[in-house]
């Protein structure tokens, strides 16, 4: 990071990788603890798909790493799609919990009293 401008968006990139990861509760105690664990849950992800990424750009690039300024923007990037299929997901099911408990579904399906078992 030599100039300004790449020091402006490295820390962008940062800000943006945690906005992807937060979690918003009721109290600021709620959101500080789902924040960090949906830090914590999607690091280990991030971690090894940058590092499989890095393996890739060191075979390409004749046995060199990238710096760590690179390596740190490909970690918030492959990090920010994990948050974003991690909030997803987690939408979706409290959008299912959400629907089960305010109109619950039956299983069954509906019998008349014109249906008459078929025999062959």
């Amino acid at each position: 990071m030599k100039s300004l401008l790449e020091k402006i968006s490295f820390i962008v990139t940062g800000l943006i990788y945690f906005l992807f990861h937060l979690r918003l509760g009721h109290t600021p105690g709620e959101t500080t603890l789902e924040t960090a664990a949906q830090l914590l849950g999607t690091f280990p992800y991030a971690a090894g798909f940058t590092y499989l990424t890095l393996l890739f750009i060191r075979y390409t690039a004749n046995d060199q790493w990238p710096p760590w300024d690179r390596i740190a923007r490909i970690f918030f990037t492959i990090g920010m799609v994990f948050g974003l299929l991690f909030a997803l997901y987690e939408r979706n099911d409290r959008a299912q919990k959400n629907v089960s408990l305010n109109s619950p579904v039956s299983i069954e399906a509906p019998i008349s009293e014109h249906d008459t078992p078929k025999t062959p």
